[in-house]
């Protein structure tokens, strides 16, 4: 009977065809009875399947075209909280959602629904998203035109996309609509016999909505969550898919539909390790019949609902508090402000986790409720008690950290009422910008007029946090009318303003706060100042261009066509212009640009111009982010353009590293770029960026620091703290003045000192100003704030805050929200008192009682909130952080001699803190536990520990530490393996897992098991000159008379190292370590270094005293050397003997030998060097210290091939340990192959070693050859500035050579004043020839600000190979030297003690216990001049003269130059710029005795040539008429 009635109804859907009149594919008079079974569920790796389920009967009536009556029959919920996936669930009933409601649709698509007023607003979101999976619209409505539509009624088969409106949004939504197998029948086997269906499957595009239904607050720039990322500056963040699946009959009848959203993403915005949430809509046909049945009686008071768009309120997750939640946040509040007094326990007590809930808590009040709030903590805000005072900064940054319009207007109240004043208020206004999470328009204006206001603007700290604070709301807003309107004209006006009366404070911040709204309409209020018509400081210009940055990462076409135009202005300061170039990178310049810059590092006059392009080519090059794709590209297409010069770190730069891995890796971006100064080697402006996790263009945290010259801020600070006494007048023959006066050289007015300091970090904005007056006033009031120091006092502080806030809500099908929610809360807090006191001896000793904690949360969860059953299903991680400090700290500090003493408490304590908690958890909506308190949470734990390290360290010192914990993550399988990279990337694996698991570490400070609880540090540094100590330095020994003081050991081992060296001078260093206690232990470590101008030996040693004794001593033999003439030096014989011996305990020795030789290959290479070549070719001319042959003869002194023997007795196989970790330490970082001959032995205690460096190709083989073979190492990898530093050369050390490897040779930049050629302290080579006139070569005259030394070098050349120099140099205390140097002769007259004489003759400084002047032959005819102790270094062989200096910077003149860096300075005469060189060499020439008449006319037409120098400002996209009509023409034709 059951089949002949089933039968019977699929014949009567079969062959009952659509009547005219109706649509497809509800038939008016039918009821459709269908069962629909849904479903949502969150899942991580391993972690149980939360979620809810939900069945029913769904009953559909069709009273008449376009309007259905449907209703839920028996309801049915359950909970979800298994390992499987749902199934056998226990269904409850759901109560009051049966009741019946209009569905009012055209066709298949919905128009609007009819429910009662009983249902709630989640009820009515779930009718959504079930009515959504029946919704199927074959219509032409909404189609897309661009998309290639095609469907045909007849054969029921298309293709089409179109925007339909459901529960997730207006969305594009793509059909497909065709036959279906014959399998079909398995799917609907109650409707086998009749007429196949076609099968229609949905897909929406998320990425492409007219409207969308979500809510979203700090989403990183550029991560995508609404749809696809497509574009290289994009990245995905959060997956979202949705397909719908519908059988359907050609008549009209919906057998099947179902529908799956999937969202998959990671909990803490980064990692391969995805949460995946699945919501899922399925309805089954029963059966389709003739509607006979009573009508169902509809609800008297209905609510009319327009659309399926899900209701999505800030009430769902903010509801409006009560009295409850007021008396619930004051309770919270009470309970973990006293967690604070114990940070040994905060992260067990979730003390970040709950200030996140007290946030939520007040985020949901209003004004009225926080004000009763704030007014009961009143007491609290100005108590002296630091409990108290406690609870009011935790509700104080809980309410910064709120987000809600309430919170913000809380805090503006606190700010004008003065209850937070100060930096305190500012960093509240700064944490607003981010915290702000219903930004509405309303309040945007509110917080603009807040900003403004003449009140604010008084407010120290406030004024500034204020507008930064606008600024980064704003530019996140979408309100760019009232950013044009409003904003940018208020904060063009007050930079107008602050120009006029010459405020620079106020004018730096008005520039910085339009430069961060990152609006292309900044452009136009900058240009009047960019291009000159208002006049303002270099400094400012450069400001502007600097903060177009933001401007510039949006690669805005305007901004880099602006900053092109600058770069390419040769006519602009070279500050200005490389402003713009670290700009333009950001700003992807285009192909044509790309090239074009590439040629100018060739060709632009701007040294630094050169360099900055060259080096920012070079790194854009190499970054492998895709988001730096386009960039990288067309930097890699100009690489074979750029020039091959190296220019070095003294120079701008625009370093930009990333260490991409993937999208799902912990991926780094950096960048530290500057702009270089002319008279200092730090930077006039500097600016570093650190950005991780893949968040395309955010800066997690940058600093710019900015000042209108280094040296100027140097010597305003010397001119503060120090002053000049009365000094008397020197007969010198040439004084600087006198020069000066000679040749008319003006000294440059001095330029205004201002500066600023931006920091971006923790999610706040802070910037700092600073004018001459205000760096004055900060120093006198530090002087005068020592009195507090003095006394002693008590110091509180405590921030917390979320340094990142990361939300994203939007419906599922099931009607049920999702929610991702993101936090990094961060607490810092130290407390103590602090004091200082002068002791005698010179001596100033800090007290410090202080206890400093650090602690953040990565805090995210990944789920849905189950709108039915009141709950949170979530998955999540909490990765915990904390380091604590509690020590008492005494220092005894003196210039060279500095003590440090440090108590450890007498209670255990916590030291470091590290643990990721994964967890799944169904949480009640209303709970305010944390995760790790609620009942339903289930930490994710793996079936197999990887480490479980139990451990104590430190009983050698008599202090005891433990490592203990514990950890599921394959991270920690290899530990070594957490070290491979540089130290930032290995922090980094430290604290960010790869493998996300379950982790608890913990180290302690064990205090009953401390036997010392003191540590004394100590450091001792000193210097002693001319040291000639008798005898020979000798093997090491144990010391069996170990002196007490630092400064005895230091005497000592000094005494013992300088013996056998002529005229030494001796560094020593001592560092100890002394912890005292029950179990006093001493570590002391000595070192000395000993060597001499006149002498070949190299000596150092050291002693090393803790268990037991180590000392060592070795030495170096230097062969003679050839400074000057690198073909001499070819010839010369390089071989360097080696020695070291070094004696362990009272028995173990260790002894090497050996020597290191320049080998013919590589004399080979170094004669066929091109620089090689052309230095000959200069020496053929007798110039022989240009730069090719200055970097060639300290090459030509290196050796390249090394042999040597070591001796050893008594090793133990512990020895033989530690060499091996050692070993394996090295190879973590670098690389090479290795090769093993076990046939080939040495004698036992030898070991044989045999190196050879091939400096060209920058890599070294190591042969090793042992009682147990051979090991060779080969192509160990190495770097190209090592012959500089290997080499066996003077007058500078390997350190300053290496150094000038990396500068560009600006460290210790030279002037070589050659046979014909003259060689620039800034690199400018041009010929000239001295003639018996005395030219200038440098001089440099004192002045009252902060420059108080004197220094005059003269020379001539009376005949071809003869010249003669005369030295003048008089230093700030008034101490000179006078000398004259001829080729047989020197002659020096001093206010100083002529202290030796001989191989090495030193005119001692006793005020400064230092040579004021030393020289001595460096090689056969060959002498060293060295003025202030090596500050002024001159090489002299009778005919030419080199001269190296870091000193006087910009200030010298004469024929090396300005010593700025820039060789278009070189140029400079006393009179202009000149074109020829032998009117510029010709200029610094005296009048007068030996004046040369040729020289007198060259001089004279070099006065007539000159000209001056000039500055003309770029033009800002500026266009003439035909331009701009052409320019409009364009714009209308668009």
């Amino acid at each position: 009977m059951k089949l002949l009635v089933l039968t019977a109804i699929i014949a009567v859907v079969a062959s009952n065809p659509v009547t005219e009149g109706q649509k497809w594919p509800w038939q008016v008079g039918k009821v459709y009875n269908y069962d629909v079974n849904s479903y949502t569920w969150t899942k991580f790796e391993q972690s149980d399947y939360n979620g809810n389920a939900f069945k029913a009967q769904f009953i559909v009536r069709v009273k008449a075209p376009g309007r259905l009556v449907a209703k839920l029959d028996k309801p049915l919920y359950a909970q979800v909280a298994s390992q499987e996936k749902p199934s056998d669930l226990p269904y409850q009933p759901f109560l009051n959602i049966d009741q019946p409601f209009e569905i009012l649709v055209d066709g298949g698509r919905v128009l609007s629904l009819n429910l009662p007023a009983s249902f709630s607003v989640d009820y009515q979101n779930l009718i959504k998203g079930l009515v959504s999976a029946l919704q199927v619209d074959l219509s032409t409505y909404g189609h897309v035109h661009e998309y290639p539509n095609s469907y045909d009624k007849e054969s029921f088969q298309g293709l089409f996309k179109k925007v339909e409106t459901d529960l997730t949004g207006e969305c594009e939504t793509l059909y497909s609509v065709s036959p279906i197998s014959a399998e079909w029948r398995r799917e609907l086997p109650h409707f086998a016999s009749g007429e196949a269906p076609v099968e229609i499957v949905k897909s929406k595009n998320y990425g492409t909505c007219n409207k969308r239904v979500a809510y979203y607050f700090g989403i990183p720039e550029g991560a995508i969550w609404n749809g696809i990322a497509y574009e290289n500056d994009e990245k995905q963040f959060i997956k979202h898919t949705s397909e719908a699946r519908i059988l359907a009959g050609k008549q009209g009848t919906i057998f099947n539909a179902e529908v799956m959203d999937s969202v998959y993403v990671t909990p803490l915005l980064f990692g391969k390790q995805k949460a995946e949430v699945k919501s899922y809509v399925k309805f089954y046909l029963n059966s389709v019949e003739q509607d006979t049945a009573a009508e169902w009686q509809l609800s008297e008071k209905i609510v009319s609902v327009n659309s399926l768009l899900y209701t999505l309120s800030e009430s769902t997750f903010f509801p409006k508090a009560t009295e409850k939640t007021v008396a619930d946040a004051q309770n919270l509040l009470q309970r973990i402000t006293p967690l604070l007094k114990d940070p040994n326990n905060l992260p067990k007590s979730d003390f970040l986790s709950k200030f996140n809930i007290l946030s939520y808590l007040l985020a949901t009040m209003s004004s009225e409720q926080l004000d009763q709030l704030t007014a009961s903590l009143e007491v609290a805000r100005t108590s002296k008690n630091v409990d108290k005072y406690n609870m009011w900064v935790v509700y104080r940054d809980a309410v910064a950290q709120a987000g809600s319009g309430a919170a913000f207007r809380q805090i503006k109240s606190w700010v004008l009422t003065k209850k937070v004043e100060g930096e305190d208020a500012a960093e509240l206004i700064a944490s607003l910008a981010s915290a702000l999470r219903y930004p509405t328009n309303e309040i945007l204006e509110e917080f603009f007029n807040f900003a403004v206001t003449a009140e604010v603007q008084e407010l120290k700290f406030v004024n500034t946090s204020a507008l930064l604070a606008t600024a980064k709301v704003f530019r996140f807003a979408n309100h760019d009318i009232f950013v044009v309107d409003h904003i940018i004209p208020r904060f063009s006006k007050d930079l107008k303003a602050a120009i006029e009366k010459g405020d620079s404070k106020k004018a730096q911040v008005y520039i910085r706060v339009l430069g961060n709204l990152a609006h292309s309409e900044v452009i136009q209020e900058f240009v009047p100042y960019l291009e000159g018509k208002i006049p303002v400081s270099k400094f400012l210009r450069i400001q502007m261009i600097i903060s177009l940055k933001k401007l510039a990462n949006m690669k805005n076409p305007y901004v880099r066509a602006v900053l092109y135009s600058i770069l390419k202005n040769t006519a602009e300061p070279y500050e200005i212009r490389v402003a713009a170039a670290l700009n333009i990178f950001m700003a992807f310049p285009t192909a044509d640009m790309m090239r074009v810059m590439a040629h100018m590092t060739n060709d632009d006059p701007s040294t630094q111009v050169r360099a900055v392009l060259q080096n920012g080519i070079t790194f854009a090059s190499n970054l492998k982010d895709p988001r730096f794709a386009k960039l990288a590209k067309t930097a890699s297409a100009v690489k074979d353009i750029i020039a091959t010069e190296k220019y070095g770190y003294r120079y701008s730069t625009d370093s930009m590293i990333d260490m991409y891995n993937g999208d799902d890796e912990v991926s780094f971006f950096r960048e530290l770029s500057y702009i270089g100064s002319e008279d200092n080697i730090l930077p006039v402006y500097q600016r570093g960026a650190l950005r991780s996790r893949s968040t395309a263009w955010t800066e997690e945290n940058s600093f710019t620091l900015s000042v209108s010259g280094m040296q100027l801020l140097m010597d305003y600070i010397t001119q503060l703290f120090a002053t000049r006494g009365k000094i008397e007048a020197t007969d010198f023959k040439f004084s600087a003045k006198k020069i000066a006066d000679l040749l008319n050289i003006k000294r440059e007015p001095r330029e205004y000192l201002e500066g600023s300091f931006f920091l971006d970090n923790w999610n706040q904005e802070t910037f700092y100003t600073f004018t001459e007056e205000e760096l004055q006033a900060f120093i006198v009031g530090s002087g005068q704030n020592l009195e507090k120091f003095v006394t002693g006092f008590n110091e509180n502080y405590v921030k917390v805050l979320n340094q990142k806030q990361v939300m994203v809500v939007f419906p599922l099908a099931m009607g049920v929200p999702f929610v991702y929610d993101y936090n990094e809360p961060v607490l810092f807090s130290f407390a103590g008192k602090v004091g200082i006191e002068n002791k005698q001896d010179s001596y100033v000793r800090l007290n410090n009682e202080l206890t400093m904690t650090y602690a953040r949360n990565f805090d995210g969860r990944v789920g849905f909130l189950d709108t039915l059953g009141n709950v949170y299903a979530t998955n999540g991680i909490v990765n915990k952080l904390q380091m604590y400090v509690p020590a008492k700290v005494t220092a005894l500090l003196k210039l060279g001699d500095v003590k440090f003493t440090f108590v450890f408490p007498e209670q255990d304590a916590n030291i470091i803190h590290y643990s990721v908690w994964p967890y799944s958890s169904l949480q009640k909506k209303e709970s305010l536990l944390p995760i790790s308190e609620e009942p339903t949470t289930k930490y994710i734990e793996r079936s197999k520990k990887v480490a479980l390290p139990d451990f104590k360290i430190g009983s050698w010192t008599g202090m005891a530490y433990q490592l203990k914990g514990y950890s599921y993550s394959s991270d920690y399988s290899d530990f070594l393996s957490l070290f491979d990279d540089d130290l930032l990337k290995n922090f980094y694996h430290l604290v960010y897992q790869k493998d996300v698991a379950l982790t608890n570490f913990n180290f302690k400070y064990i205090a009953k098991e401390t036997k010392n609880k003191a540590l004394t540090l100590s450091t001792y540094f000193n210097t002693a000159y001319n040291v000639n100590e008798a005898g020979e330095m000798g093997p090491a020994v144990e010391n069996n008379d170990v002196q007490t003081t630092n400064e005895g050991r230091c005497e000592k081992l000094g005494k013992k190292i300088a013996a056998g060296i002529k005229s030494a001078n001796v560094q020593a260093v001592d560092i100890s370590a002394v912890f005292d206690g029950q179990d006093k232990t001493e570590f002391v470590f000595t070192a000395a270094y000993a060597n001499s101008f006149v002498d070949p030996k190299v000596q150092a040693g050291f002693f090393y005293k803790g268990k037991e004794q180590i000392n060592g001593v070795f030495r170096i033999t230097k062969p003679k050397i050839v400074p000057l003439n690198f073909e001499e030096a070819l010839k010369n014989d390089i071989k360097v003997k080696y020695e070291a011996d070094i004696k362990f305990g009272s028995e173990l020795n260790v002894h090497y030998e050996g020597f290191g030789e320049r080998s013919e290959e590589y004399t080979e290479q170094l004669k066929n060097d091109p620089r090689g070549e052309h230095c000959l070719k200069d020496v053929s001319n007798h110039n022989l210290y240009q730069q090719d042959c200055y970097k060639m003869v300290i090459r030509a002194h290196a050796p390249d091939t090394f042999k040597g023997k070591m001796t050893y007795t008594d090793l133990t196989p512990s020895n033989f340990d530690v060499t091996f970790w050692i070993y394996e330490l090295f190879k973590q970082y670098y690389s090479w192959e290795e090769e093993e001959n076990p046939l080939k032995t040495a004698a036992e205690g030898t070991i044989e070693i045999e190196a050879k460096a091939f400096y060209y190709e920058a890599y070294l083989n190591y042969q090793f050859i042992t009682k147990y073979g051979v090991l060779n190492l080969k192509n160990v990898e190495g770097m190209y500035y090592y012959p500089y530093a290997m080499a066996a050369y003077a007058p500078i050390t390997p350190w300053e050579r290496s150094r000038n490897w990396f500068t560009g040779y600006q460290n210790l930049p030279y002037c070589a004043v050659d046979n014909s050629k003259i060689w620039t302290f800034s690199g400018r080579s041009y010929d000239y020839s001295l003639s018996g006139s005395w030219h200038v070569v440098m001089v440099d005259e004192a002045n009252d600000f902060a420059k108080w030394n004197d220094l005059v070098i003269l020379a001539r050349r009376p005949s071809e190979n003869q010249e003669e120099v005369y030295i003048s140099y008089k230093i700030e205390n008034g101490k000179y030297v006078e000398v004259d140097i001829k080729p047989n002769n020197v002659e020096v007259k001093s206010n100083t003690k002529k202290t030796c004489e001989g191989a090495l003759t030193t005119y001692w400084d006793d005020a400064l216990q230092a040579p004021l002047l030393e020289y001595y032959s460096l090689a056969e005819g060959i002498k060293v001049f060295s003025l202030h102790n090596g500050r002024v270094r001159i090489i002299y062989d009778g005919q030419r003269l080199i001269i190296f200096t870091d000193d006087h910077r910009k200030t010298t003149r004469g024929v090396c130059g300005q010593s700025t860096t820039q060789i278009s300075d070189d140029y400079m005469t006393p009179w202009g710029l000149v074109d020829l060189p032998e009117h510029y060499g010709a200029a610094f020439s005296l009048e007068g005795e030996f004046s040369d008449p040729k020289t007198v006319a060259l001089k004279n037409a070099a006065k007539l040539k000159a000209y001056q120098p000039f500055t003309k400002f770029t033009k800002i996209l500026h266009s003439d008429a035909e331009w701009s009509i052409a320019l409009n023409k364009s714009v209308k034709g668009l």
